[in-house]
């Protein structure tokens, strides 16, 4: 996977199987095409936000040099009872 529609279709693939509250934990976010990938996955989510992104600002930052993102999924009650998979 070492293209944006690539990683897409991961994320998409996902969100069936995600609890309704969730994180989801991105790593290598300094590469352009994860990092592109996270943003269109997050737009066409709107359940989705982005909580953290460490390394966006300072990418060559040696501490945090691949960059990460953690992203938050909410699912309102009503799309629960809709048959959202979750745990609780």
């Amino acid at each position: 996977m070492k293209d944006v529609l690539s990683h897409a279709e991961f994320f998409e693939a996902v969100i069936p199987h995600l609890s309704a509250e969730c994180l989801i934990m991105v790593d290598d976010t300094r590469i352009d095409f994860v990092r592109r990938s996270v943003d269109h996955f997050i737009v066409t989510q709107p359940n989705l936000s982005k909580l953290i992104d460490v390394g966006g600002e300072r990418r060559r930052d040696p501490a945090w040099w691949g960059g990460f993102i953690v992203i938050g999924r909410e699912v309102d009650a009503a799309q629960r009872q809709k048959g959202t998979s979750s745990i609780l």
